[in-house]
């Protein structure tokens, strides 16, 4: 732990979470310690990547009965599952929309809600 750390706290760590969970709240506290972990952004990418290659290989010709088929509707389902817990999270962290910092006023979030 180093005493910097407490300088670089985020603004909206300071603010309620969606009417719930208060900036001490240990459910929030977690979820930002994942949040700010290098390999948190990482994994996202690689996930993003990923779910890009998919849509390339993914198209509406495929049979049903196709294997292909099988393993796209089933990682496209992963995918969503996971970019949807992404959001949750940051929403639960960063809080959603009314006070500076919160989730929907970075403009890659609110790009990234309206596409999860």
């Amino acid at each position: 732990h180093n005493d910097d750390d407490e300088d670089h706290i985020p603004e909206y760590l300071h603010y309620n979470s969606v009417l719930v969970f208060s900036p001490s709240n240990p459910f929030r506290l977690a979820l930002y310690q994942i949040m700010a972990h290098p390999w948190f952004e990482i994994v996202i990418m690689v996930l993003i990547i990923a779910s890009s290659i998919l849509l390339a290989i993914d198209k509406p010709t495929l049979e049903k009965e196709s294997q292909v088929y099988k393993v796209c509707l089933c990682f496209n389902i992963l995918f969503a599952v996971l970019f949807t817990i992404e959001a949750l999270m940051k929403i639960i962290v960063m809080g959603f929309a009314f006070h500076p910092g919160s989730y929907l006023r970075s403009v890659w979030n609110l790009l990234d809600a309206l596409i999860v």
